[in-house]
């Protein structure tokens, strides 16, 4: 009875080997043609204090005529420039990347008509590489 036990253990455990040999590991694959590849698989958790803060500023103005909007907005983007150099930025580090004047309608009427112009400058990005003195209070839409 201990033999028969004993051989069947053994078998089961081969057949087991021979089940878990046949899946692959995911490491290595052959394909159709007898090529073989490697995949690697990995995952990573690093962790720092930030030492860098960048800084995304934009100017929206609105105005009946498209002129007048965009004059505004040129105005005010000015203001938010000299600021920013006030501040000991250069204006060398300073990247307007978003512009757009778009049209204003009044969607309550029938004929959709154009009631103003928004110009829109977003984006001015600056790398701010000492963030302790950084003071967020006051303002909205900090992202």
């Amino acid at each position: 009875m201990k033999k028969i036990l004993a051989i069947s253990a053994v078998a089961i455990l081969a057949i087991c080997l021979a089940i878990v040999g046949n899946i692959p590991s995911g490491a290595t694959t052959v394909d159709s043609n007898g090529n073989s590849t490697i995949s690697v698989y990995g995952s990573g958790i690093i962790e720092a204090e930030p030492d860098e803060a960048k800084v995304c500023l934009g100017v929206e103005t609105q105005s009946e005529n498209v002129t007048d909007a965009l004059e505004e907005n040129s105005a005010k983007m000015a203001a938010v420039i000299e600021a920013m150099e006030a501040l000991g930025i250069p204006k060398t580090s300073i990247e307007t990347t978003y512009f757009r004047i778009r049209s204003v309608r009044d969607y309550e009427t029938d004929d959709d008509k154009i009631v103003g112009y928004k110009v829109k400058i977003e984006n001015i990005n600056y790398s701010i590489t000492s963030i302790n003195s950084i003071d967020c209070s006051g303002f909205s839409g900090i992202r």
